[in-house]
């Protein structure tokens, strides 16, 4: 059964001498961690980016694996350069491997102490999406003429993968 172990030992000699007990201790334990839950990412990032969730029930938790993959079955199409290991959570996973425009799950396995790991490995909800590349617009003022006689032309803005703007 699982819990604190302890063994002691005496040696004897040929002559029939006994040494004094000796003993050491280790705990057993044979018992997965419960799978993590509620994992969760950003909508975006363009750097290393933090992966939060709840940590499985476990009597000696040690850390939780992390690892980025383009399917939610963390099993296929991971990115060999984005695991991790972290005491808690949030966790952070690094970019340096993923390819930029490619939308990521974040996923997240419980280990212990005995290096027992959960049963699964459990997928954020949602994607993050590594994105490098910065948008881009115009703003064109009063039509595009070069005077107005007015202190509020109007104004015409297009853009390109912005998520807001700043006048």
């Amino acid at each position: 059964s699982d819990g604190a172990k302890t063994l002691y030992v005496q040696f004897r000699d040929a002559a029939g001498n006994i040494s004094a007990t000796t003993n050491d201790s280790i705990t057993v334990d044979e018992t997965q961690p419960l799978d993590p839950t509620g994992v969760s990412v950003p909508t975006a990032a363009n750097t290393d980016f933090s992966v939060t969730f709840t940590g499985g029930t476990e009597t000696y938790p040690a850390d939780y694996n992390l690892k980025a993959c383009e399917n939610s079955d963390c099993t296929t199409s991971c990115v060999g350069g984005s695991s991790a290991t972290t005491a808690n959570s949030p966790g952070t996973i690094a970019v340096a491997s993923l390819i930029n425009g490619t939308a990521y799950y974040a996923c997240v396995q419980g280990t212990d102490l005995a290096g027992n790991t959960s049963a699964n490995w459990v997928a954020s909800a949602a994607t993050v999406t590594y994105d490098t590349t910065p948008p881009s617009g115009t703003i064109t003022l009063a039509g595009g003429s070069a005077y107005s006689n007015t202190h509020s032309p109007t104004i015409a803005l297009t853009e390109s993968g912005a998520a807001d703007y700043q006048l």
